[in-house]
């Protein structure tokens, strides 16, 4: 009852409870899991300026991907990815169905929204160098074809 009040009451400027949000994660209703995730993002994520190097400890689940495919992106920028707090760990994603019942003090903390807006431009930027490194091949190869044909004539 205490969590309808909750997203019934809830005024943006407000900060909640961890507690309380760490509980409506855990809801069994998709409605709640997602306000308290958007609600966490608003009040809890830090400014994070680079994920490189960094250990990332995923509480939760980050809706858009799957463990392997984080991982897979994360090597991109040698930055890895743990499921539990280890002594390396220096960045907590928290997530929907997250299992924590407190923020650790020691560590930054961003939210799974926050993490997949950096997924998605890390994505890109993959993209774009695959697709730069795709034209300097084609360029190379027109280039090699012309001096075939000079040699040729």
């Amino acid at each position: 009852m205490t969590n309808m009040i909750f997203l019934d009451c809830y005024a943006s400027s407000a900060k909640p409870k961890e507690s309380q949000l760490f509980c409506l994660l855990r809801s069994k209703v998709k409605r709640k899991r997602e306000f308290a995730l958007k609600v966490f993002d608003e009040h809890y994520s830090e400014d994070l300026e680079t994920i490189k190097d960094l250990t990332v400890w995923l509480s939760g689940s980050v809706e858009a991907y799957k463990l392997v495919d984080i991982r897979k992106l994360l090597a991109q920028t040698n930055a890895k990815v743990v499921t539990r707090k280890t002594k390396k760990t220096n960045l907590l994603v928290v997530g929907i169905k997250t299992k924590i019942e407190e923020l650790p003090v020691d560590i930054k903390v961003i939210s799974a929204i926050t993490f997949q807006k950096i997924l998605e431009e890390l994505k890109e930027q993959i993209e774009h160098k695959k697709s730069d490194v795709n034209r300097d091949h084609e360029t190379i190869e027109l280039l090699l074809h012309k001096e075939l044909e000079k040699v040729e004539e």
